[in-house]
């Protein structure tokens, strides 16, 4: 690697690092992703046999925001697809407090109490983001 990175043939650490390695990186590709309004597709995980090692990066992706990752073997396939489509509850809740929100919206309130938990424009946002992600899976 360019920056002589000390990795194994997975790229991961050969020694103890606090934290995730490849955080800083990820980030900034997402970032550059988001602003140039296209998908941010994370990196391959080379070995193809470790299907956890594949979950556990695919998950640490979707949660900083990555809507896909690499998928370098076939097996890798549907283990993609259960990490970043939508589940239907995910949607379901999603739809819901889309709904709630408009018809407070329509009666001029900015911010409603939803399971004990708030939802203003921010959380009606992320409810669109699911809705996105699961029309383009469709």
């Amino acid at each position: 690697m360019s920056l002589h990175a000390r990795v194994d043939g997975n790229f991961d650490p050969v020694g103890p690092y606090p934290g995730d390695f490849w955080h800083y990186a990820r980030v900034q590709i997402l970032a550059a992703a988001r602003a140039a309004g296209i998908a941010a597709i994370d990196a391959p995980h080379p070995a193809y046999r470790d299907t956890d090692g594949y979950l556990r990066s695919a998950r640490q992706a979707a949660l900083l925001g990555f809507d896909g990752k690499w998928a370098i073997h076939p097996s890798q396939v549907p283990l993609a697809n259960e990490v970043f489509t939508a589940s239907p509850a995910e949607f379901a809740a999603a739809e819901e407090i889309t709904a709630l929100y408009r018809d407070a919206e329509a009666g001029g309130t900015g911010a409603i109490g939803h399971d004990g938990r708030l939802v203003d424009a921010a959380h009606v946002r992320l409810a669109a983001n699911v809705l996105a992600k699961a029309a383009r899976s469709n």
